[in-house]
């Protein structure tokens, strides 16, 4: 059965709980189990409950005992709720199910779909997914650069940041591509992202980083050609880097979706860490 927690309650369970997410087959996203993210980081996000009433952490237990842990929020702009951990020693199935029938219960919330993170290699929660009928929307390979290890290109020529004044030549290029961070929501947060943008006279390109304390992520790059150009993306990556305007940051993850693109940027010090799958099911 499943229990929401307080975080008094929460914090006598955090040892099992963080456990379960150094392990790829008990895990899920984001993960703990590549050297970035701390116990530390674990327990502060763990605290969020207590501060945030649209963050939840639900305990799973089978005859008593402590079998699984679901951390999960709900954003209110977007209708959606996405779990941060979703952690399970077996039994995901029957966990999964009776998520489902607790979250579709939390009227308050009016929830239109759900998104789940995990590694491939768990295999339990893939099955358990797609046999409540999510669907697969991304499979990545999850490649990390430790800021130590880049190995710099000489810069483009071709490629300038944007900011609010030019933004309208960044929103052209995002303006279809299907995620929650739509050229709007980055606008609004700009003073949070290094937007890069390439044109050569034929082709264009942009990249955009979220920039997060030590940990930043580029969130994906946009071609006017439509599909993956080494030359632009690797042009775009070696700046986006070169020009971080973040002094803390120490990682940064890029999540791509073809195995020549994550090997391609090994060439700048990037490591492929992981296999990604995100899952997402509508509801009502």
């Amino acid at each position: 059965m499943l229990k929401k927690l307080s975080l008094k309650e929460a914090e006598q369970h955090t040892d099992f709980a963080y456990g379960l997410a150094l392990d790829a087959k008990t895990s899920s996203y984001p993960s703990f189990r590549d050297g970035v993210k701390s116990k530390d980081d674990f327990i502060r996000a763990e605290s969020a409950i207590e501060t945030n009433k649209n963050e939840e952490v639900l305990l799973y237990s089978r005859d008593g005992v402590p079998t699984g842990w679901i951390q999960w929020y709900f954003l209110e702009d977007g209708g959606s709720a996405n779990t941060y951990t979703f952690l399970a020693k077996g039994n995901y199935g029957e966990m999964l199910g009776e998520f489902l029938e607790y979250i579709a219960s939390r009227k308050r919330f009016r929830i239109n779909e759900i998104g789940i993170g995990v590694p491939q290699e768990n295999k339990g929660a893939c099955g358990a997914l797609e046999s409540f009928g999510f669907k697969l929307v991304e499979a990545s390979y999850v490649t990390l650069l430790k800021k130590e290890d880049f190995k710099p290109k000489e810069k483009c020529g071709n490629i300038k940041k944007i900011g609010l004044s030019d933004f309208s030549s960044f929103e052209c290029l995002h303006r279809n591509v299907d995620m929650y961070w739509t050229a709007e929501r980055i606008k609004e947060d700009i003073e949070n992202w290094d937007v890069f943008f390439y044109d050569d006279g034929v082709d264009r390109g942009a990249i955009y980083t979220l920039k997060n304390g030590r940990i930043n992520e580029i969130f994906g790059i946009d071609y006017s050609c439509g599909a993956y150009a080494e030359k632009i993306g690797s042009a775009l990556v070696n700046h986006s880097v070169l020009m971080n305007s973040n002094p803390f940051m120490e990682f940064l993850y890029y999540f791509v979706d073809g195995k020549d693109e994550a090997a391609n940027l090994g060439k700048l010090g990037f490591e492929c860490v992981d296999r990604y799958r995100y899952y997402e099911k509508k509801l009502g």
